[in-house]
């Protein structure tokens, strides 16, 4: 459903493990639009769940008539490690509905992805 997008998962060297669509790249360095962090929590229950959390929110991007809102980050290649997996229906669903604004479902509440079933 998204093999289209051209994404990328990285840990940035402090931790976090994210990811989002390659816009451009090169031997040094790659831009990134819309990244994510993958983050891992305990809900109220007690299991583990994943959220998505953007490395810069929409909320603070003016909207440029005729141009989706998108912040492309610029990352040097010898700051970053590629993860190289690929990333499950789930989070992807989870990611282009409350990430990626350009397929964004106009505010609709998104479930939370659990790790470990019932």
């Amino acid at each position: 459903m998204y093999e289209e997008y051209k994404l990328v998962i990285f840990n940035d060297g402090i931790g976090r493990t994210s990811f989002g669509e390659v816009v451009e790249e090169t031997d040094n360095t790659i831009k990134v639009k819309n990244p994510a962090m993958i983050m891992v929590s305990p809900n109220e229950a007690g299991q583990m769940k994943v959220d998505v959390i953007p490395l810069f929110f929409a909320e603070f991007i003016e909207a440029v008539e005729g141009e989706e809102k998108q912040s492309v980050f610029n990352f040097n290649k010898n700051n970053i490690t590629i993860v190289d997996v690929k990333l499950t229906q789930r989070i992807l669903e989870h990611y282009f509905t409350k990430i990626n604004i350009k397929e964004s479902q106009g505010g609709e509440e998104v479930p939370e992805v659990k790790l470990f079933e019932d």
